[in-house]
């Protein structure tokens, strides 16, 4: 009876912080967070930050007068103040926006002119390995030109190509010369979103030195900025990172001692990192809660051990207070050490507040605390809330506090701690799994049972030995090796346990992710979840949220099944192409993809967007010629999707990599391979048909361009003409033996000079065209003069560089329109 009632108690328990962090949070989203959103989706997280609002407000009304009258002017000056707070929100996320591109101004504008310049300026952070060489954050302190130099004082993420990280140290002043763009996401839906991703670490604008030829550390220029707090932290992680690369020779023991002590993943191989994220112990590699905790425990049972041995001591001094605080100045060393990523912020915030509310002896309520450090967070920068790491940080703390009376097992001490940790593993699963569906479409069959064997294998055998060499490492400089010889033993362990689970058929699958509306239903369940025991009110909203979830996903099962729409995307892919058609009663056609020999455009950007149109499987995956801007992700659409029929042009074999991967793929996954090799009408539909038309009777020596399929779409007499890379020569050929009228045209070869004839755009009569290109792209595409002659007929031009992905959708009353990618553009044909 006395456990009920505790959980009771505890579901009304109020948590005034929130009150102010959720309109807050809501302003901030509105600053910034509805480019790409559908009128549906704006609905439901309108609905869930009022919903949010509704159940914290009740919950103190009921723990201040329950069964009381409503005091109507409290409600109205609070409101008042709620809403003063949500402005409070907008306003501060557009100044800092301001600020951002203020403080980077300069660069700004020199990244719109393109061209290689000299910089000088100082390394702030400890520089990292990329692929190419390594990258650091450089504060540019002027623009040498000839004869004169401008002062800029801005900073610039740079990549130093053919560079060791071990060549640069933070403080180290440089000259170098660069070439620089701002950061740009692909304006796609699913695409990860890297302009958040490098705003939270203060940076507008990315330069690539490609040679070290280019780079030179100067000896006695800047020195007044080395002796900075910030700089200083970052000599002592840059220290920390030479010491584990010179003792942990196996790469991936080295990348989990990177990732534990210093926050860093650059360290990991592409597919040891994958196997983490596979087996859903991804969260291992970031400092975070269990990590903060263990610090916290370790600190200050060392310090009130140490301290506890003096009588004197225990007599003068509060042993107690002594120890929280030291136990929170570790943890801000290791979170600075982390660099003061989003969960190790949280965590360190969250430890700070339980410290000091023991040190001041004033009480305080976990959820209180966690809303206390997502505030002070957002107030730092508002582009945490649109970070992965902050959301599900947050999202997954904040139900296990709601849900911790539940988790309490009773028992003798081993065996209840067994029970709670894979009850902890199981509904730290749970919680973060509409996030991890969403964000990153995956499912880890095995996630919670790994999860039971790799959170204590980590937490309580590697990072104590870690921590402990750390120590040495910093403080006496001597003996780490002793300690991290330890810790190599359990890597080893995890190692194991790790690529061995990762080898078993089907122990990770890729799903179609919920939509927001759906993630906010799941997330209003798993509140509302703990208040259905006790109240039928609770329980009655419950089946409402659940009978909506699954109108929305029954409703998105008939859509796919039975829209009678045809539906052409042109997702922004950079410079290369790709076309995704979804044709009435769901079969799907995708034509191209790119990718270039440092990108996977397929599995980083294509893949993701086909997911989020609700696409698992691809009945017709079509090649229109070889070059890397439209094949070279091929095969990880492949790896990735069911594909049932792969459309090739006649080539033997052009020597391109992605080919013979691509050719491979098929015969290892039993993929039908069609040849098209004559102009043929295809089926995909009711009164839905693509015609491919192939370059019959080409001679060998014209191009690959010239030479690729051309494809056109008809659906209640309307046609959409996709005509890859046809150069002059082939728009002629077309022109001459086939009726290529057409609604829709997509610009041949991106708008370059060879292709786009005055007799060609006469012969089709488009009324909108669409040029898939890249921004800032090395080629200067589309050409200025092709854009004239679009311009001189009145054919509007939509560009993915600025437009981003661009819609085609063809009614089935035969109305036709066109979306852009912000939804601002809508136009009819």
């Amino acid at each position: 009876m006395k456990a009920k009632d505790a959980r009771n108690q505890y579901l009304l328990v109020p948590a005034p912080l929130f009150l102010v962090l959720v309109p807050f949070a809501a302003g901030i989203f509105m600053a910034r967070g509805m480019s790409g959103l559908s009128c549906q989706d704006i609905f439901f997280i309108s609905a869930f930050f009022l919903f949010s609002l509704a159940l914290f407000m009740l919950s103190l009304r009921v723990k201040a007068n329950p069964g009381g009258p409503v005091d109507w002017n409290n409600c109205v000056l609070l409101c008042l103040s709620l809403f003063l707070l949500v402005v409070t929100g907008f306003v501060h996320c557009k100044l800092v926006i301001n600020h951002l591109n203020q403080q980077e101004n300069f660069l700004s504008a020199l990244s719109e002119s393109g061209g290689e310049h000299v910089f000088t300026g100082f390394v702030l952070d400890a520089p990292v390995p990329v692929k190419e060489g390594c990258r650091s954050r450089v504060m540019v302190q002027t623009m040498e030109e000839p004869g004169r130099s401008s002062r800029v004082m801005e900073k610039l993420a740079v990549t130093f190509r053919g560079t060791s990280w071990q060549y640069l140290g933070p403080g180290d002043s440089i000259r170098f010369s660069a070439h620089i763009r701002k950061v740009r996401n692909f304006k796609t839906p699913g695409a990860f979103d890297y302009e958040n991703w490098w705003a939270l670490r203060g940076i507008k604008i990315k330069g690539y030195c490609n040679s070290q030829l280019r780079l030179a550390v100067l000896k006695d220029h800047g020195r007044e900025f080395s002796s900075s707090i910030h700089i200083g932290i970052q000599k002592i992680r840059h220290k920390i990172m030479k010491d584990i690369d010179a003792f942990f020779r196996d790469q991936d023991s080295r990348a989990v001692a990177m990732a534990l002590l210093t926050g860093e993943k650059a360290w990991f191989g592409p597919k040891f990192r994958e196997v983490f994220s596979m087996l859903g112990l991804g969260h291992l590699l970031a400092v975070s809660g269990l990590h903060m905790a263990l610090v916290a425990l370790f600190t200050g049972g060392c310090v009130r051990f140490l301290l506890g041995r003096s009588e004197w001591v225990l007599l003068h001094l509060d042993v107690r207070m002594i120890s929280c605080m030291a136990a929170v100045a570790a943890c801000f060393f290791y979170a600075a050490l982390a660099g003061f990523s989003p969960s190790s912020l949280r965590a360190f915030i969250m430890v700070a507040v339980i410290g000091i509310s023991l040190f001041i002896r004033r009480p305080y309520t976990l959820l209180n605390s966690l809303a206390l450090a997502a505030l002070i967070l957002l107030v730092l920068s508002p582009f945490y809330l649109f970070d992965i790491s902050f959301q599900l940080s947050f999202f997954v703390v904040f139900f296990l506090i709601q849900y911790a009376p539940f988790l309490a097992r009773p028992g003798k001490y081993f065996g209840r701690r067994i029970v709670e940790l894979s009850l902890l593993s199981m509904v730290s699963f749970i919680f973060a799994l509409p996030l991890v569906a969403f964000y990153f479409h995956r499912f880890a069959l095995l996630a919670i049972p790994l999860n039971i064997i790799a959170v204590p294998l980590t937490e309580f055998l590697i990072l104590p030995w870690l921590l402990t060499g750390l120590v040495h490492s910093v403080m006496f400089n001597f003996l780490p090796n002793i300690f991290w010889s330890f810790s190599l033993l359990f890597m080893s362990l995890l190692k194991d346990l790790v690529t061995g689970c990762a080898a078993i058929p089907g122990v990770n699958s890729h799903v179609l992710p919920p939509s927001i509306a759906q993630v906010c239903l799941i997330t209003a369940f798993f509140i509302v979840l703990p208040a259905a025991r006790i109240s039928k009110k609770a329980r009655s909203l419950v089946f409402v949220i659940i009978g909506a979830f699954f109108f929305l996903l029954a409703q998105g099962i008939y859509h796919r099944r039975y829209s009678d729409e045809l539906v052409l995307h042109v997702p922004d892919v950079g410079q290369g192409l790709c076309q995704v058609v979804e044709f009435p009663y769901g079969k799907v056609m995708v034509t191209d993809v790119p990718g270039s020999q440092g990108f996977d455009v397929g599995r980083m950007v294509v893949a993701p967007f086909l997911r989020r149109l609700g696409i698992s499987r691809i009945d017709v995956l079509a090649v229109s010629h070889p070059e890397m801007d439209h094949m070279a992700g091929i095969p990880s659409i492949l790896k990735e999707f069911e594909v049932r029929q792969l459309w090739m042009p006649t080539y033997d074999n052009p020597g391109l990599a992605a080919w013979s991967e691509t050719m491979e793929l098929a015969n290892k996954k039993n993929i039908p391979v069609k040849r098209r090799n004559r102009i043929s009408k295809v089926s995909m539909g009711p009164g839905a048909t693509v015609t491919v038309i192939p370059c019959r009777k080409c001679p060998d020596s014209m191009s690959r361009n010239a030479r690729c399929l051309v494809f056109s779409l008809e659906y209640k007499s309307k046609t959409i003409l996709l005509t890859g890379d046809i150069d002059k020569w082939r728009e002629k050929r077309l022109a001459r033996s086939l009726d290529i009228s057409s609604q829709i045209l997509m610009v041949p070869h991106h708008g370059s000079r060879t292709s786009s004839s005055i007799s060609f755009l006469k012969a089709v009569s488009p009324h909108i065209a669409i040029c898939s290109v890249g921004y800032k792209n090395v080629f200067h595409l589309p050409s200025r003069l092709v854009m004239k002659r679009y311009e001189s007929l009145g054919i509007p031009v939509l560009r993915t560089d600025k437009d981003g992905t661009i819609t085609v959708k063809i009614q089935g009353n035969g109305t036709g329109l066109v979306r852009t990618y912000s939804g601002q553009d809508i136009r009819r044909f």
